[in-house]
């Protein structure tokens, strides 16, 4: 039972940014149809699938008991740098940026062979690439890559203590589904002027170091 506690606790963890970003673009009226919103929730469970295979064969490799600490060490950092990106961002936004907007990177990749940056970002507008106002199937493949960064060390980490089973990536993507939806619809209501509450930023980070030390006891 608290092993599936832990489980519950990290697939909502790893779901949170998905209620951030579709927050973002009800807020934005960009929109994200449902084939959109199924790439995005597709390739975050594929990433986290792949990673978790990844994780079960090395913890294979080092034995359960090690494997398990191995896990909790890797989520528990993973957890420590989430909270860094929410300090660094909100000392950003208190000593550099605009007061309001939040055009901080989810994270940049360079593809030569196109010559372009592609930067996701929490503002849609810029995360729209081609400033249509939709998200097209190609844009979403990419946000789906960026809201999978986090579940994919997750992944990893619960691949190493084998404490996680198929499921796991099933639940992760029906919760980004949900999590991506009601951010939308909550957007949609909201005004500008909406600052998002310190803890639902916070929260994430904190949940995956909570369960990185249940897996160390």
């Amino acid at each position: 039972m608290q092993s599936l506690s832990a489980l519950i606790a990290l697939a909502l963890a790893v779901s949170l940014d998905g209620f951030a970003a579709g927050f973002s673009y009800g807020l934005k009226k960009v929109q994200l149809g449902l084939g959109s919103l199924a790439i995005v929730a597709g390739v975050s469970g594929l990433l986290l699938s792949s990673t978790l295979v990844l994780g079960n064969q090395l913890g294979l490799l080092v034995g359960c008991g090690l494997g398990q600490r191995l896990g909790g060490l890797l989520i528990i950092g993973l957890g420590l740098w989430g909270l860094w990106e929410v300090f660094s961002r909100r000392w950003d936004a208190q000593n550099q940026l605009i007061p309001g907007e939040w055009p901080v990177p989810i994270w940049q990749v360079k593809i030569k062979r196109l010559g372009v940056i592609i930067q996701i970002l929490r503002d849609p507008q810029k995360a729209d690439l081609d400033q249509s106002g939709n998200i097209s199937a190609g844009e979403a493949v990419f946000l789906g890559v960026a809201l999978g960064m986090d579940s994919t060390g997750v992944g990893l980490g619960l691949g190493f203590s084998g404490l996680a089973g198929w499921w796991f990536p099933l639940t992760v993507v029906v919760a980004n589904l949900i999590f991506i939806t009601l951010g939308q619809m909550l957007g949609r209501f909201s005004s500008q002027s909406f600052t998002y509450p310190q803890w639902v930023e916070y929260s994430p980070g904190l949940i995956l170091i909570l369960v990185g030390i249940f897996m160390l006891l």
